[in-house]
């Protein structure tokens, strides 16, 4: 117990210490908080079921990269980084956890990457594996949710799906809870 709290602790100061850090600066602080929810996921949180904790399980797998040019593809194609991800998010999204619905629709729609600074403008990954249909879904349910900046996402990937992909998103809604959800459901692509 008292090494969960230390860690805990010592998670929260590398937090301060790197909190205003631009996108890719916090690859270690990820890691401390990952280690952290595995932790707690071993008695309470991610694994008992909590989805605010799964939440912060996958996105400690999830989008970030570091200040190599190449890390950008590196994570878009390592697939075992984008299923956990996409395992934990999964499973916070299902119990109706907002921002996972969100965080969820950027990934499928090939904006994965959340930016740490607001003048950081990147959108669209270019290449990234995309499903419109599905981050539109996601998209939808998490502005049912008001979940901030949700309502310009659905516009976004409206721009960009077809017409069935916007009509199936329509129909996934109905279902949600048992929509493909997972990296491997959605893309279809394992490791």
């Amino acid at each position: 117990m008292q090494i969960k709290l230390v860690m805990l602790v010592f998670g929260m100061l590398m937090a301060g210490c790197t909190s205003g850090t631009p996108e890719g600066g916090g690859g270690a602080q990820d890691a401390v908080y990952r280690r952290v929810y595995e932790i707690g996921a071993q008695e309470t949180g991610a694994m008992a079921g909590d989805p605010v904790a799964q939440f912060a399980l996958g996105e400690s797998y999830c989008c970030t990269v570091d200040s190599k040019p190449a890390s950008l593809t590196f994570v878009m194609k390592d697939n075992t980084r984008n299923e956990l991800a996409s395992e934990w998010l999964c499973r916070s999204a299902r119990q109706g956890y907002g921002p996972a619905q969100y965080q969820l629709a950027r990934i499928y729609s090939g904006r994965p990457f959340k930016h740490r600074t607001p003048h950081d403008a990147a959108d669209v990954v270019l290449g990234a594996p995309t499903n419109r249909s599905i981050a539109l879904m996601w998209a939808r349910l998490a502005q049912r949710r008001s979940v901030a900046n949700a309502g310009e996402l659905v516009t976004a990937i409206m721009h960009e799906a077809s017409v069935a992909d916007a009509d199936y998103a329509l129909q996934l809604l109905k279902t949600w809870t048992l929509a493909p959800c997972t990296w491997s459901e959605v893309i279809g692509v394992t490791t």
